[in-house]
Order: structure tokens, then C-alpha cells, then sequence
């Protein structure tokens, strides 16, 4: 029920969080239609939702929400693995979605991952994640080597909800939280993730490839909510649209009303059995039911004659 109109007929990834998962399967689904689903790790992974009157529903953003323990839950650690690969390579691009949060993390610079993406253990890379000063950060490395890491002055680390978007059109990155953008240059930027890599909501990629857990402090601890990621470069009144929720993004509920359909004849059902003049069927699967009396009252329309061709259809 997401209409087909901008910005949301390039919606290929949306995850609100309610009620969208299944907690037998493992399995948080993509309600952008496109399939990008997900297999979400650790069974300690909550969701909350106020459609369920979870006591917790409360505390989301919208609906329910997905509420990372960090570090800080046994057996394990929690994060989302997406079921296939999204390439942004070197095209526009937005990954938006409601963050929330009072951790800052305990080693390093990098707090917690949001999203991690194209990293092989090569160049190309993108990541988004919050800093242990509080701000989110934004780091790209493109194949041709070329890194940068975008740091937002916007502290969000203070247990509230916050709204973050990051947007690569033909010309420009913008990194936008709360409505407050800042703006690098994309000229020049090649294709910033490697073929095959699933990305990783939640967790670092790097814990993969050394095939530890060692690096507690990289995977996320606090509430995501109404993740999105469009092949497309969001304009920044499209981004502040969505920030208010004054973007239509769901059909109008009510009544959907059809073209007309042509008649069904009876015949073309039965085998042109032929009714009695002026009669129609109250059972199209017994012919013997064939009452003459019976008008207007929603069965399909009949032909009137014995003769199996260019008969006058009766309403019914």
C-alpha cells in the first residue's frame, strides 16, 4: 500500500518495525515490496511494538521499533544481515531512518554501527555510525582509494530520537540530522562498495573478516526505527517532508473502487445451457435452479434463449 509516486517509487529497502518480523524465523521483512529482507542475530534482539501493547511500545518513534543491547547481552551479539547484496557502487543513493541512543561507547572513536556496507578488505567502503563524542559520522572510501569521514556537529547520544539521512546525487554527499545538513562534494568519487558483500545493520563488517567478536564497541546500543534506502539522490525537502511526517508515503485507507467489468455469461461457464425466457441461475453449478423470479439481485447475467447464440443477457 506505498504509492508509486516520488519519492517513494524509489524505495528499495523500508523497515518500520512494526510488527514486520518473524522471531521463529529469524526474519525482519522489507515492506518496500523489493525483497530485502533480513536474518536478524541473537534471539536477545528486541522489538517493540504498541500495536502488540507492548509495555515498551511507547518508547519507539512511530509504531514499534528495534532495540539493540550492544555489548551488553550474553550469547552473543545482535545485528541485522541483509538476505542480498544492495550495490550502490557509484550511483545516488539516500539511507535514512530514526536513531536513538544514550551510549558513547567505551574504546576507540567508533561508538556503534548503524550501517555497514561494500567492505571486502578492500577499498571500497561505507559506513554509518556514532561517535564516542556523540555525534553521528559518515565514512566513505571509494576503489580508488579516496577516504573521508563526515562527522555531524548534531549530538545525538542524549536518549532522544533523531532523524538522520544520507544522500549521494551527481553532484554532492549530504549528511542531514534533525534537518540540519552538511554538504562535501561527490565529484570525482568512484563506486564506494565491493560486488557481493550483504550489508550489516547494527554491527561492523570488519568483525566478519577476522572472524571475532573482539570489537564490542562497534556494534549499536539503543532503538532504530523507520530504516529506509531509495536509488536515489532525495532532495533536501524531500528529506525534511519525511522529517515531519508530511510526506504521503501509504494509499488513503477507504473504499477502492474498480472499473467496470463485462458481464460473465453463464454459458461460457456451463457449457450454453440456456435458461428459461427471462430467467436466471441461483446456483451456476445446478441448472435445475433456474428461477424465472429472481431479479437484480447480484448473481451474473444469463441469456434468456434456447437457440446458444445472439441471446439478450438478463441482469439477475
Amino acid at each position: 500500500n506505498i504509492v508509486a509516486q516520488a519519492p517513494y517509487n524509489n524505495l528499495i529497502l523500508y523497515y518500520p518495525f512494526d510488527d514486520n518480523f518473524d522471531k521463529q524465523n529469524d526474519t525482519i521483512f522489507d515492506y518496500s515490496g523489493q525483497g530485502n529482507n533480513a536474518l536478524f542475530h541473537n534471539k536477545f534482539l528486541r522489538f517493540y511494538s504498541q500495536k502488540n501493547n507492548h509495555h515498551r511500545g511507547s518508547e519507539c518513534f512511530s509504531g514499534g521499533c528495534a532495540f539493540f543491547h550492544g555489548q551488553y547481552v550474553p550469547g552473543g551479539l545482535e545485528y541485522f544481515e541483509l538476505n542480498k547484496t544492495i550495490q550502490f557502487d557509484s550511483n545516488p543513493f539516500t539511507i535514512m531512518g530514526w536513531m536513538k541512543t544514550n551510549y558513547r561507547g567505551e574504546l576507540g572513536g567508533l561508538a556503534g554501527r548503524i550501517w555497514h556496507s561494500g567492505y571486502n578488505g578492500g577499498n571500497p567502503d561505507f559506513e554509518i555510525y556514532y561517535h564516542n563524542q556523540g555525534n553521528l559520522f559518515v565514512y566513505m572510501r571509494d576503489s580508488n582509494g579516496a577516504q573521508t569521514p563526515i562527522g555531524h556537529t548534531k549530538i545525538v547520544s542524549d536518549g532522544n530520537w533523531h532523524h538522520f539521512a544520507f544522500i549521494r546525487d551527481a553532484t554532492n554527499f549530504y549528511f542531514i540530522v534533525d534537518n540540519v545538513a552538511q554538504s562535501y562534494s561527490a565529484v570525482g568519487w568512484a563506486d564506494l562498495d565491493s560486488p557481493n558483500v550483504k550489508p550489516l545493520i547494527g554491527r561492523s563488517i570488519f568483525n566478519n573478516l577476522q572472524g571475532s567478536q573482539s570489537n564490542y564497541y562497534q556494534f549499536f546500543n539503543g532503538s532504530l526505527d523507520e530504516i529506509m534506502v531509495f536509488n536515489t539522490g532525495l532532495t533536501t525537502q524531500q528529506v525534511l517532508d519525511i522529517y515531519r511526517n508530511q510526506s504521503i508515503r501509504f494509499m488513503s485507507s477507504g473504499t477502492l473502487q474498480y472499473g467496470a467489468i463485462e458481464p460473465l455469461r453463464v454459458d461460457s461457464i456451463l457449457g450454453l445451457i440456456d435458461c428459461e425466457d427471462s430467467a436466471c441461475w441461483t446456483n451456476l453449478s445446478d441448472p435445475s435452479t433456474c428461477d424465472p423470479n429472481r431479479n437484480n439481485e447480484g448473481s451474473p447475467q444469463c441469456r434468456d434463449g434456447k437457440d446458444n447464440d445472439n441471446d439478450t443477457l438478463v441482469d439477475c
